[in-house]
């Protein structure tokens, strides 16, 4: 008997750089088009923040945005397909 297995995608987003570079997971979907979606979005809205930011870096020094993207440096957004076991 074999099992029908749908194609699985993990949906991920990056922090930190070099020592501590880390994957932070957001969510697993079987919709391809769910999560392509969700991180053209969340790419979209991380450049629009981004260059929101650092247009004038000095004004945002003590804000919420400073702590987000500079101090996490939070990066760009992914998927991949994935198997279950």
């Amino acid at each position: 008997m074999f099992l029908n297995l749908k194609d699985m995608y993990i949906v991920y987003y990056t922090t930190g750089k070099y020592e501590d570079f880390t994957i932070v997971s957001a969510f697993v979907t079987d919709d391809k088009n769910k999560a392509a979606n969700w991180v053209l979005k969340f790419n979209r809205i991380l450049d629009k923040w981004t260059d929101y930011y650092y247009e004038d870096k000095s004004k945002y020094m003590q804000t919420m945005i400073e702590e987000i993207i500079y101090f996490k440096e939070v990066g760009k957004a992914y998927f991949e397909e994935i198997e279950l076991r």
